[in-house]
């Protein structure tokens, strides 16, 4: 899929063959409604090269989504008894007040390799969410509120604070070998 899944309703994927989506730019879901995907043993395939834009809520069913670029969920919700990797180099970006918990919410097996890259661009108050414990790079550009860490936090790249922005750690240690910017 070249440009993304851009619609509503249900995909059902067979048993032979993976869904990758490729290109520079592409959509996941519409304007109309939300999109659930039934995935085989296969599964979804975001592209290294591929930024994805969640457009509406999407119910992954079964199967995995892995994502090997960048996925912008902003306060849309990946949900269902599927499950997510986020591979290493990949990237997650969400605007959703409870972070990564608030942008996925599926029940299967979730993997958030450590390698992986977090943006946080909410115009409010926003928390990192308990699924993130490990990162390579996180970048905090919530424009209107503080990010606020749920827990501990091994950052192996940057962890970038632009000026004025607000982080409040609490009781939390950022740990790492990575920089602070």
């Amino acid at each position: 899929f070249r440009n993304g899944i851009i619609g509503t309703g249900t995909m059902a994927q067979g048993s032979n063959g993976a869904w990758i989506i490729t290109g520079t730019s592409a959509d996941l879901g519409g304007s109309a409604g939300a999109l659930t995907l039934s995935l085989g043993a296969n599964g979804l395939s975001v592209g290294s090269s591929t930024s994805m834009t969640v457009s509406s809520n999407t119910t992954i069913n079964s199967g995995t989504m892995t994502i090997n670029g960048t996925i912008d969920c902003g306060t849309k919700v990946l949900s269902g008894s599927g499950g997510i990797t986020l591979a290493s180099g990949g990237t997650l970006k969400t605007a959703n007040t409870s972070g990564v918990n608030g942008s996925i919410t599926t029940s299967g097996t979730n993997t958030f390799n450590s390698g992986a890259n977090y943006v946080f661009d909410g115009t409010g108050d926003q928390v990192t969410g308990s699924l993130l414990t490990a990162a390579n790079n996180i970048d905090l550009s919530n424009t209107g509120g503080k990010v606020s860490l749920s827990g501990g936090i091994a950052v192996g790249g940057t962890f970038t604070v632009p000026s004025g922005n607000i982080i409040d750690a609490g009781t939390n240690a950022l740990s790492g070998s990575g920089a602070v910017t």
